[in-house]
């Protein structure tokens, strides 16, 4: 089972925001230990316009305060590029 839980903080004027994202997982056959991984993290997002088309950069490294004991990573760098598109379903103004 995956859960993500999202903190994030507008910085008004900059199209950025700073805050977390990321995924706790959750794997019930596991052995006792080797069940949850619980990350914390702090990232930047801001968005820039690649001519006239806006995109989303993401930067945000995570720490696994909890992971298996098996196996699972400490770290993790979490680097997003995306396009922002318009929504279809909204009405045109």
């Amino acid at each position: 089972m995956d859960i993500q839980y999202i903190i994030r903080k507008q910085i008004q004027g900059k199209g950025m925001s700073i805050g977390m994202g990321p995924n706790i997982s959750i794997d019930f056959n596991a052995d006792k230990g080797n069940r949850v991984t619980f990350p914390i993290g702090l990232g930047i997002t801001k968005t820039v316009l690649c001519g006239s088309s806006p995109w989303k950069l993401k930067f945000e490294p995570q720490y696994s305060m909890i992971k298996p004991e098996d196996y699972g990573t400490r770290w993790v760098i979490r680097i997003q590029i995306a396009p922002i598109i318009k929504n279809p379903a909204m009405k045109k103004r």
